[in-house]
This record gives C-alpha cells, sequence and structure tokens, in this order.
C-alpha cells in the first residue's frame, strides 16, 4: 500500500471529493527476471508505475503473464497469427512481498515462489500488480476508479482487495485498457491486394493490433492476418481493420475500393479478425482484449483500431450497494471503438475484457444496482458514398463469479458491430462472433483465502502462540503450519482442517532454540496452495510480559519483568469485572471460571509499564 505524507493525503483527499473522473489505484512494474521467491522488476521509464500505489514491504501483489511466445502460423496465408501453444499466457496468482532491495536491480523477495511457470523471452512479458488493500475491514468507494492503460509493458489491470464489506458507490472501468489497437496508417497507392497476409508498416498495408504474443519482428507488423488475438490490418486498397477478440473472435474487416462508388475488392482486403480464445479461458487464465487492426488510407484520415478491454478482479466479503442511485452503478471492461474516417478503410473494435469477481457475499440494492459489461468494439464507418471498408466488430469478452447468479446485478457480453463500408449503410464489415452469454457462475478460484493476519508471539518461557485470521474461505482444505530455523528448511508441525472459522490458533511448546520462524500453508481442494509471510520468534531475552495460557478455560497465569501493581480485566463494552487475583511465586493467577465464553481485555499495570491484551476464554 502506498504510504503518503499527511500532505500528500490531504492532497489525495480534495482531488477525490472533488472530481468525479476516474482514478487508477494500483501499481505496475515490468518483471526482468524470477529466481525461486525473488521477483526482479524493471526501474526503467515506462516499466514501472508507481504514481498510485507503491511496492511496499507486506503488500499483496499479482503475477500475471501478459504475453507469452504462442503464435503457431507464420506462413504468409490466412493461417498467419493463429494460435500455437497457449504456453503461460494468462496464468496470474498473488503473492506477498517480504522484503526487497531498491537497486537497481530493484528485487522482491516474496513469501514463496510462484507456482505457475512465467516465461520471459523476447516475445513474452510479464508484470506485476500491486493488490490494492481498501479498508480494515469495510471500505465505502470514493471516487470511480480505472485500470492504466496497457502502454505495450505495463498496466491494464484493475485489481480492488477488500477484506469485509465492499460498498460500492462508484463506477469501476477497464473499458479501452487492453491491448491496443492499431496505430495510424500512412498513404499508398490504389490497387487491391488480398494475398499479403504480413508485411512492415507503410505503403498498402496498415498495422495489426497487438495481442496475447508480443511481437518484436517488423515484418510481421501489418497485413491483413491477425496476430492472435489482435485484429489485422486492411490491405490496399482501403480494407477495413479486423476486429480484436478474447473470448470470441474478432469480425473481418470491410472490402475495401474497388475502384467505382459500387465495385469492392474482390477477393476483400479488409484485416482478419483475432483468434477466439474461450478454449483456454477460465478463472485461472484471463486475457485482456486484443486491439483492433487499423483501416488502410490513402487521403490521410484517420483510421486506428480500437483498443481492447483490460481486466478487472475484485475480492470481497461482500460486496453492496446502498441508497438510490438514479442510474445503474457500472464495471465494465468493453473494448473501444474503431476510428471512423471520412472515407479510406475504419478501424476494427477492441476486443472485450475480463472481469473476475472474488465475492464470497452480494447485497445489491433493487434501488442502485449494477450493470457489469464486457463488450466487443463496434468498428469504424465509413462515410463516403462508395465501398470502402467498415472496422470489423471486436470479440466478445467474459465475466467471473465465484458464487451464484447475484441479485439486481446485470451481466453482458455482446460483440461489437461491424462498421458500415459506405453511406448510406447498405453493406457493414462483419460483427464478432456470438458465442453466447461469457458469464460463468461457481467458478473455483486460484485465490483459496485472504489472510489477513498471521502472527506468533513468546508465551510464558519457551512456548510460542501462532495466530491466524480469515476471510474470503473459498474453496479452502487446511492449514498447514511449518517451522524452520534457519528460514531454509521447513517442517510441518500442525495441521488444522477449515471449520468455517475465522480464527486459528496454536501453542507449539518447548522450543530449545533462541529464535524460530513460522509460516502458514493454505491448502485448497484442488491440492493448491500459497504461503503466508514469514513471522518470527525470539527467546534470547525473557518478555517484559508473558499472559497464558491464551486460550484458556479455567485460570490464566500472569509473569512480569518488574513488579505488578494492579491488574484489571474487562468485557468488550468496557466494563471492569471483578478480578480474583492469587501470588505464586513469581507470577500471579486470575481465577476466570466463572466466566461466560468469549472475548476479555486485561490490563497490567506495573511500576514502569502497562500493557493491554485480549484473552479468549473457552469452555
Amino acid at each position: 500500500m502506498n504510504r503518503f505524507s499527511i500532505t500528500l493525503l490531504l492532497v489525495s483527499f480534495f482531488v477525490f471529493c472533488s472530481k468525479s473522473y476516474a482514478q487508477v489505484v494500483n501499481g505496475y512494474a515490468r518483471v526482468t527476471n524470477i529466481a525461486g521467491n525473488q521477483v526482479t522488476i524493471s526501474t526503467a521509464a515506462g516499466e514501472i508505475n508507481e504514481t498510485a500505489d507503491t511496492f511496499d514491504n507486506g503488500d499483496l501483489i499479482i503475477i500475471m503473464q501478459m504475453q507469452d511466445n504462442v503464435i503457431g502460423s507464420t506462413a504468409n496465408n490466412a493461417t498467419f497469427g493463429n494460435l500455437g501453444s497457449i504456453q503461460s499466457a494468462g496464468l496470474y496468482e498473488v503473492r506477498q512481498i517480504v522484503s526487497q532491495v531498491s537497486g537497481p536491480p530493484r528485487v522482491l523477495t516474496l513469501d514463496a515462489a510462484p507456482s505457475n511457470t512465467y516465461n520471459l523471452g523476447a516475445n513474452s512479458s510479464v508484470q506485476v500488480i500491486t493488490f490494492r488493500r481498501f479498508g480494515s475491514p469495510n471500505y465505502t468507494s470514493t471516487s470511480n476508479m480505472s485500470a492504466l492503460a496497457w502502454n505495450g509493458n505495463i498496466g491494464g489491470v484493475l485489481a480492488i482487495d477488500v477484506p469485509g464489506i465492499f460498498t460500492l458507490a462508484h463506477n469501476l472501468s477497464a473499458d479501452g485498457a487492453g491491448f491496443r489497437g492499431g496505430g495510424n496508417d500512412v498513404n499508398n497507392v490504389a490497387g487491391c491486394d488480398a494475398a499479403t497476409y504480413f508485411s512492415a508498416t507503410g505503403g498498402d498495408y496498415a498495422p495489426k493490433g497487438e495481442g496475447i504474443y508480443r511481437n518484436t519482428n517488423p515484418n510481421y507488423a501489418a497485413a491483413r492476418g491477425k496476430i492472435l488475438n489482435g485484429g489485422g490490418g486492411g490491405n490496399t486498397h482501403n480494407g477495413g481493420g479486423g476486429g480484436g477478440s478474447n473470448f470470441s473472435a474478432g469480425g473481418t474487416g470491410g472490402p475495401g475500393w474497388g475502384g467505382s462508388s459500387t465495385t469492392p475488392c474482390s477477393p476483400g482486403v479488409g484485416g482478419i479478425g483475432g483468434v477466439g480464445l474461450n478454449a483456454h479461458i477460465n478463472i485461472n487464465r484471463v486475457f485482456m482484449g486484443g486491439g483492433g487492426g487499423t483501416g488502410e488510407r490513402n487521403n490521410n484520415l484517420t483510421t486506428n483500431g480500437g483498443n481492447g478491454g483490460g481486466i478487472i478482479i475484485i475480492r470481497a466479503a461482500t460486496l453492496q450497494t446502498t441508497g438510490v442511485c438514479g442510474t445503474p452503478l457500472s464495471i465494465t471492461a468493453n473494448g473501444l471503438a474503431g476510428a471512423s474516417p471520412t472515407s479510406d478503410g475504419a478501424g476494427g473494435g477492441g476486443g472485450g475484457g475480463s472481469i473476475i469477481f472474488i465475492v464470497d457475499n452480494w447485497n445489491v440494492s433493487p434501488t442502485c444496482t449494477i450493470n457489469v459489461r464486457a463488450n466487443g468494439g463496434n468498428g469504424g464507418n465509413v462515410n463516403h458514398s462508395a465501398i470502402h471498408g467498415g472496422g470489423g466488430g471486436g470479440g466478445q469478452g467474459v465475466i467471473f463469479y465465484t458464487t451464484p447468479a447475484p441479485a439486481n446485478v446485470s451481466n453482458i457480453t455482446s460483440q461489437g458491430q461491424g462498421g458500415c463500408n459506405r453511406n448510406p449503410c447498405d453493406s457493414r464489415a462483419d460483427d464478432g462472433e456470438n458465442i453466447g452469454t461469457n458469464v460463468f457462475f461457481n467458478s473455483s478460484t486460484p485465490l483459496p483465502v485472504d489472510l489477513l493476519n498471521f502472527s506468533a508471539k513468546a508465551i510464558a518461557h519457551r512456548s510460542a502462540k501462532i495466530e491466524w485470521l480469515i476471510a474470503n474461505t473459498i474453496n479452502v482444505e487446511k492449514f498447514i503450519l511449518e517451522r524452520s530455523v534457519d528460514m531454509l528448511n521447513w517442517q510441518p508441525i500442525h495441521m488444522q482442517k477449515w471449520n468455517n472459522e475465522n480464527y486459528y490458533s496454536y501453542i507449539d511448546d518447548e522450543i530449545a532454540i533462541n529464535i524460530v520462524y513460522y509460516r502458514l500453508k493454505v491448502v485448497d481442494k484442488d491440492n493448491s496452495f500459497k504461503y503466508s509471510r514469514v513471522v518470527s520468534v525470539k527467546f534470547g531475552e525473557r518478555s517484559n510480559l508473558f499472559i497464558y495460557p491464551n486460550p484458556a478455560s479455567d485460570k490464566i497465569f500472569i509473569e512480569a519483568g518488574e513488579e505488578i501493581e494492579k491488574i484489571i480485566l474487562q468485557d468488550l463494552k468496557g466494563n471492569d469485572l471483578p478480578v480474583d487475583v492469587v501470588s505464586e511465586n513469581q507470577r500471579k493467577v486470575i481465577d476466570i471460571s466463572k466466566l461466560a465464553k468469549g472475548l476479555y481485555m486485561i490490563q497490567v499495570k506495573t511500576s514502569k509499564n502497562t500493557w493491554v491484551e485480549k484473552i479468549v476464554v473457552q469452555r
């Protein structure tokens, strides 16, 4: 979480309260190396952005493979840009920063090595995103929020983590934050070329949109062949750009100008729409929408493809709305429309993005509903009496829920419409592919539990108490507590099944060394797992105060390094309770056998210090 100064907090508060535009809330960085549990991130301009949130020790981060070397065919035909092996594209997971070296190189040490394999070759890209936590535990939004637009290295993802109740009062958007549409084309000469599927930019071939393959070959940058989920660019003369894709394929751009007002190029020279990725998409693997291809031009008219939609990840114990909103709130990852020139080829629409809800409970008011959208963008229109090439429509995005369908929430993942090939609009480029409503409920999440707290402390002499507090217990099977003396070799010492409770503890007795380390392994029902941060307990010097056992049922014992002057026991309402204190050697003994089961506060005053501790009474 970003550590703001008081001044910056006041400035941020003024900005949030005085403006309603969307705020970027996450931090982003390109990953340059992964070795065990150490992740090296770039500090170069354009490859790290900590304006909204910094990478700090203790923070949760999302590691995500944005692009990978997944291209199949590179033949100069319609198969160009088909998918080969999906590799690690779209995989992601959550880890915690334990420590870091500021560098350069800047190295983040994580709580555990990533469970997925991430590829960092020339045609691949991985980034880390801060999993921004709001609330302690509850949070009400104060402004619209958005993803940082993808710049080829970082961005495209809006990730929000609320451990308690997330009251949504504003809009969340990753519209157009995904893979970039093809850039502006340069002028060309006349003619109809349907036989070229890849080329360098310039001349007769417009740029392709961007997708899950990181293209480093300048000879693949243009012409009508798609490039994975990036739409192909239009060919000469005035072919429309192909639509970007995601869950479903993008549409092919319009045919282009064939020399008269009524004669299109035959066969058509429009860019081919991006490939549909539905066979590979699940809640554990998601993609940004592909960029639309550029329309081919010859008259200095802007013809860019639309950007794809980004990714939104929301984790909360409860997501709710309250009151009367007037118009529905929105959570959207839509692709953008392609550019619409007067003549020349129009740009293809961007593919819809991806939205993931890792939410236990929903409480959406019927007077403040939510619209969730991951739509493909429309292709651009040609506003000319002669047939040119409208842009292909963007493909559909996808929405995942870890619960059944929530009430008062509307979900739509529509394909983009193909743009008009001329005006009046008597023909259009192809729409994006429609393969149904791509909304999935009761999906199994890769984030099995939200570990709100994990701590350990010395109690009595050579005993340690380890505690953990959890939320969002979706699919959790068990917890395994591990101990180490050197942080290299770990031994399991306790296994705890998940029992529908949020609080757990364990007493580790008769510890023979001066310092010991603990970590918690959280195991999901499918045997996937993640580790907590590492905590330590030191026994080199006796702590000033010991209260044990805790939890207790009949007696508790108190030891201090100086004389105890007063002990006060209170319930959670602050009421003092009668205390029967007996001295026994160097410790005080308190009888709690008559107390009801529950939590209490105990205050211990000495000649030098005052301590306040929680105690748990069990029956």
